[in-house]
């Protein structure tokens, strides 16, 4: 059952990064792309997916969030995430607003991925 959850969950991570790209682009080309209904409801389809698989992994795998700090900086990191991106793609009405919010969004992610790979929220930097 891991490893079904596991690839089920890796999957969803691929597809909210090129999601998060496709709409970041339509920030700059197409802004009222990022509106569109079928954007909207595909987005929020995959991170239902992606955050349903990271409980069920938990689950799997008896983990408690609040005990396993790598875990835990994840979970804030998707929240930041979730801000930033609310921020860049339905708060900031310009261009370089925007820009700032797909950028820190960006960050986050890349941030949350490296916890996910190193399994430390101080990637091993302290």
């Amino acid at each position: 059952m891991y490893m079904a959850f596991k690839h089920l969950h890796l999957t969803m991570v691929a597809l909210t990064i090129l999601l998060f790209i496709a709409r970041a682009g339509f920030v700059i080309v197409w802004p009222a792309g990022i509106r569109k209904r079928w954007m909207k409801i595909l987005a929020h389809g995959v991170d239902t997916l992606l955050i349903l698989s990271a409980i069920a992994l938990l689950v799997v795998m008896n983990m408690n969030p609040i005990h396993v700090s790598w875990v835990l900086a994840k979970i804030i990191g998707l929240l930041a995430y979730i801000g930033f991106s609310v921020y860049a793609f339905k708060i900031a009405s310009t261009l370089p607003s925007r820009l700032l919010g797909v950028l820190l969004a960006g960050a986050t992610l890349a941030y949350i991925a490296m916890v996910a790979v190193r399994q430390t929220p101080t990637l091993g930097l302290f």
